[in-house]
């Protein structure tokens, strides 16, 4: 790295200064040299800080046959005002949560924003549970762990079997009447007199329940994830405290990742509204259907900061390859690249450097960052210059974690202000979540990249529950042979699930990227490509844990209905190894799937 990047990353971000205290047994827990900037507690408190200094600036904008619609922070103040007394009037409250399937829109941030607001939880659900038998099975689920007071529907006309559903748990709402339905209209709804919303309102401090999430579900019922409201306001004070950009121009997002998620809903969506930027709501995605109205969007809503998945940025970059206006438009006024949910593979990023050169003389700056759905979600954020993928970065400001020694690795632990005081009416969960001190389980595992220089970051170890021994007692990092399959398959490996727990071999089954399958020739094709990448990769390994001895293509996509596979793309290892053992069982048995 030149001096001219390392001064572009002083201008966009804080130095790290990382604390650390060694105890007995090898425990480290680190925490931030920095502190937390002075914040409000209550994160929608923001929403009316902006509406007095900045009423005309634009908040959310979506797209409409128009061009965009938007609707500014005065606006949206008055908005979220009106639908709280309305809420009020059906006796929310917060034993009687508000639900709310709807997808990323304005209406379904004023919703989510008026029941907050006064106290009453909002509970986004993902809707893709509505496509399918399987999800509607566990969106029934979801509510009946919930128990809500009302269902808001962004688009009833879109799942009517769950809203016959989910009509027999609770009051349906929506912006229209649906009288065959029985999904009454908002405005059709009484109202609260204004001085009982402003009562309600009053009534709202940090430890009040802001939002509550749901897990998968997995391993079982999904659990409710409470979320309050110090736990937001305090992710995007830390954050600010390390993002110095963000505090002297507001941010410009354009962002489709869900808001029944925690870095679309949590992250994203809070960051606009913490620093008064304008939040474009992305009505695309990373697949081959919608993949094209994404690229629109950002070449009319270009952002300053560009949050995505990594199937994302590998969904976006053969546009951004075929098209230099695009990618002018794109990296011209962007300060740094977001990728979270799992590493940006070497070869995605190389590319994004490439074409980022190309455009504006210039590589992008890269951040990422790590946490969870019960840490609101930010634990911690790289935001220093960095070439190691797996690479979490250091506590932000008020966090603590603890790394505890685990094989060849550390279990790491969380304890801070972000972190949930518990899941919905489940004690249990709750009590087997934290340790002895307080530190919630997060379930991930790390080690420090240098562990003389903690500043320089905690090294990502892959997940707990999905790290085995070999038959030869050899730890398998589970994380990091995904990731090396992923690079050694790239661009014909969409994504893989690593086997080999109490075998005496490691393997591979991978889903395979149909575009570059096809443009290739086939599964046969691809098949003997990712066969020869994998004994590339295998060259210059001896050792158990990293060597990858047999693969096979699994030709079914991952399940949502079977709790493989998130909304957002996230594969559920121990799900897809649990209802495929016939296939894992198969792999091991004949000498076709050898590498």
């Amino acid at each position: 790295m030149d001096h001219s990047e390392a001064a572009r990353f002083d201008r966009v971000f804080a130095r790290p200064q990382v604390s650390v205290e060694r105890r007995p047994g090898g425990v480290v827990v680190l925490g931030s040299g920095i502190d937390v900037p002075p914040y409000d507690p209550v994160i929608t408190r923001r929403l009316g800080h902006w509406a007095r200094l900045t009423p005309d600036s634009v908040f959310l904008a979506e797209r409409c046959q128009s061009g965009w619609r938007e609707i500014s922070y005065g606006q949206m103040e008055r908005a979220v005002a009106e639908l709280a007394g309305r809420l009020l009037a059906m006796d929310l409250s917060p034993s009687r949560p508000l639900m709310i399937l709807a997808p990323n829109s304005i209406a379904h941030a004023q919703m989510a924003f008026a029941a907050m607001s006064v106290g009453i939880p909002a509970a986004p659900v993902s809707t893709a549970y509505a496509a399918s038998a399987g999800g509607l099975a566990k969106l029934e689920q979801v509510a009946k762990v919930l128990k809500p007071g009302a269902i808001y529907l962004g688009n009833p006309e879109t799942c009517e079997e769950a809203a016959k559903m989910l009509a027999r748990l609770a009051p349906l709402i929506s912006a229209a009447d649906h009288p065959a339905l029985g999904v009454r209209a908002m405005d059709r709804l009484e109202r609260a007199p204004a001085g009982a919303v402003a009562s309600a309102a009053a009534g709202v401090d940090g430890s009040t329940i802001a939002r509550i999430l749901f897990t998968s579900g997995s391993t079982g019922t999904p659990k409710g994830v409470i979320n309050t409201h110090d736990m937001l306001a305090s992710n995007q004070a830390s954050t600010a405290a390390v993002w110095l950009r963000m505090t002297e121009a507001p941010p410009r997002l354009t962002s489709w990742l869900p808001w029944n998620h925690t870095f679309g809903g949590n992250f994203c969506l809070n960051l606009a509204l913490y620093h008064g930027g304008v939040f474009h709501i992305d009505d695309g995605k990373p697949t081959a259907a919608l993949i094209g109205r994404t690229v629109e969007n950002l070449k009319q809503a270009p952002p300053s900061a560009y949050f995505d998945v990594p199937a994302g940025y590998d969904a976006l970059l053969p546009f951004l390859e075929g098209d230099e206006a695009f990618a002018r438009t794109f990296f011209g006024g962007l300060d740094f690249l977001f990728s979270a949910a799992a590493a940006l593979p070497r070869g995605t990023r190389d590319r994004l450097i490439a074409v980022a050169r190309a455009a504006t003389g210039e590589p992008p700056l890269f951040a990422t960052g790590w946490g969870s759905t019960e840490t609101a979600p930010s634990v911690t954020l790289v935001h220093f210059p960095n070439t190691v993928a797996e690479n979490l970065g250091v506590p932000v400001p008020g966090a603590e974690v603890k790394m505890v020694p685990l094989g060849d690795a550390m279990e790491l632990r969380v304890r801070g202000p972000g972190v949930m005081p518990g899941y919905l009416d489940q004690p249990e969960a709750t009590a087997a979540a934290f340790d002895e001190e307080g530190f919630y389980r997060i379930g991930d595992a790390g080690r420090l990249i240098d562990p003389e220089r903690p500043e320089l970051g905690i090294a990502f170890a892959g997940r707990v529950a999905e790290n085995f021994k070999l038959s030869s007692g050899t730890w398998v990092a589970a994380g990091a042979v995904r990731l090396a399959a992923i690079a050694a398959g790239r661009p014909l490996v969409a994504d893989a699930v690593v086997t080999g727990h109490d075998r005496d071999q490691l393997g591979v089954m991978v889903f395979l990227n149909l575009s570059a399958a096809q443009a290739l020739g086939g599964d046969a094709e691809a098949e003997t490509v990712i066969r020869q990448g994998l004994q590339t990769y295998n060259a210059d390994l001896t050792g158990g844990s990293m060597r990858i001895v047999r693969f096979r293509i699994l030709e079914d996509p991952p399940s949502l209905g079977a709790g493989e596979i998130t909304d957002k793309g996230y594969l559920n290892q121990r799900a897809i190894l649990t209802n495929r053992r016939a296939l894992v069982d198969a792999m091991y048995q004949s000498e076709h799937y050898m590498v």
